[in-house]
């Protein structure tokens, strides 16, 4: 089952983690999260069927890449295919989540300050 958080923020629902972006989760841990009283109230995650990255088009595969952060997720992925597409975004999207170019650095320092300039740690 993918959940895509579009939130902003790490979310933690009956000891799954959800991070911003998409998320593959197993039935059982389907089964758990959609059963919180709160799951149905919480509208910025969306359910979708699990989507077997090998099935989709490249230009699909591509759009779901850029929108995982998680590593281990990206990483299966590329154990299961092989088109050269797919492969170059994977490669780009977990460079880009390792080693983040340092612009993209300070930009995030920045974000993590409120409006009076604290820092949230």
């Amino acid at each position: 089952m993918i959940i895509r958080n579009i939130g902003r923020f790490v979310k933690h629902i009956e000891g799954v983690m959800l991070l911003p972006g998409t998320n593959e989760v197993t039935d059982k841990q389907f089964k758990k999260i959609s059963a919180h009283p709160l799951f149905e109230k919480i509208d910025d995650l969306v359910v979708e069927k699990k989507k077997e990255i090998t099935k989709l088009t490249v230009k699909e595969a591509k759009e779901l890449i850029e929108d995982t952060f998680n590593p281990e997720l990206l990483r299966s992925w590329k154990e299961k295919d092989s088109r050269t597409g797919v492969i170059k975004s994977i490669d780009k999207q977990l460079e880009e989540l390792l080693n983040p170019p340092e612009d993209k650095k300070k930009e995030t320092e920045e974000d993590s300050k409120d409006e009076n300039g604290y820092e949230w740690v």
